[in-house]
């Protein structure tokens, strides 16, 4: 009886396909015009940060934040409390940061500066470019540093706090449009899902605590006129939700949604969805975007996502 010799290991990578034995090529990047155009962006934090550091200079004077998107963003990074936020941000592939009021659609403040290294790591300067010019008593802006990958091409990034504070997480994505969005963008049916926590507040000691963790989903139909509906043929299925919104120009927008027991306010954002999910009809591709939410409640901090509800194409 003759024994079985193992087949050498050479022989066996040798007769693999090249795909599997090629090690993948690394990433690389050319600078500043890898990353360029109009992005949406999510800021959150979702657990206490450490305190912050004792300034490198004795002062009394507090930053200043404008009212804001990324105002709010910089509050919330520069503070050690849980939070969420979203808005847009605009990228001139030449280093420069930019934002603008929902209802402007072409670049207006500075906010920002960036880098991009030959390995796609991707570092983010942030400041409140919104501050209101006073020669008498200048406001002290406060300033916060992100660093991470560009993923998709460019199309995306998410980044960690690396400066004025940690813990926040800054998530982009390239906005569905780039100034023409409107309520008939957003048409068909989604589902949604959320989670983060609810604060709870002492205005005289000056102190905030997570009062409970929170979290929800459901699936609503958008009909391209500023109405949300339950969708058809569910019945009395769980996770239904109606309610109202409205979408500007620079693809943000504002919802309320109804399950029958609670409402809720959200802030959302409109990004590109991956194209590999394109769906086709009539020979046309087409893909809806994809929502990035908030809750608009202050005292909390619960971030979410809103995709097509589909089966298989």
């Amino acid at each position: 009886m003759k024994t079985a010799r193992p087949f050498p290991a050479a022989l066996l990578l040798a007769a693999l396909p090249a795909a599997f034995v090629q090690p993948a090529l690394a990433q690389s990047c050319t600078g500043p015009a890898d990353f360029s155009g109009y992005y949406m962006f999510v800021g959150s934090r979702q657990l206490f940060s450490t305190p912050l550091p004792p300034p490198d200079r004795i002062t009394n004077i507090e930053p200043t934040f404008s009212n804001t998107p990324i105002g709010h963003l910089l509050r919330g990074a520069l503070s050690t409390a849980p939070f969420a936020v979203a808005g847009r941000l605009i990228v001139d592939g030449q280093g420069g940061i930019f934002a603008a009021p929902a209802e402007v659609v072409f670049i207006t403040i500075r906010v920002g500066t960036y880098s991009v290294t030959t390995d796609c790591t991707l570092n983010i300067t942030l400041t409140d470019g919104f501050l209101p010019i006073d020669l008498i008593a200048p406001p002290t802006p406060g300033t916060a540093k992100f660093t991470g990958v560009l993923q998709s091409r460019g199309g995306e990034s998410n980044l960690v706090q690396v400066s004025g504070g940690d813990g926040t997480f800054l998530s982009l994505s390239r906005a569905h449009q780039a100034g023409s969005c409107s309520n008939a963008t957003f048409t068909g049916p989604y589902g949604l899902a959320a989670r983060g926590v609810e604060l709870e507040s002492d205005p005289e000691a000056k102190t905030v605590a997570v009062k409970l963790a929170a979290s929800f989903a459901g699936r609503i139909v958008s009909d391209g006129n500023g109405n949300l509906f339950p969708q058809e043929g569910t019945g009395g299925a769980p996770l239904q939700m109606t309610g109202t919104y409205t979408l500007l120009a620079d693809c943000t927008g504002s919802a309320k949604l109804n399950d029958g027991k609670t409402t809720r306010t959200i802030n959302f954002v409109l990004t590109q969805a991956n194209t590999a999910q394109n769906a086709t009809a009539n020979g046309v591709t087409f893909s809806r975007p994809v929502m990035h939410f908030v809750l608009a409640d202050p005292n909390t901090a619960v971030v979410g996502v809103g995709r097509e509800a589909t089966g298989r194409l």
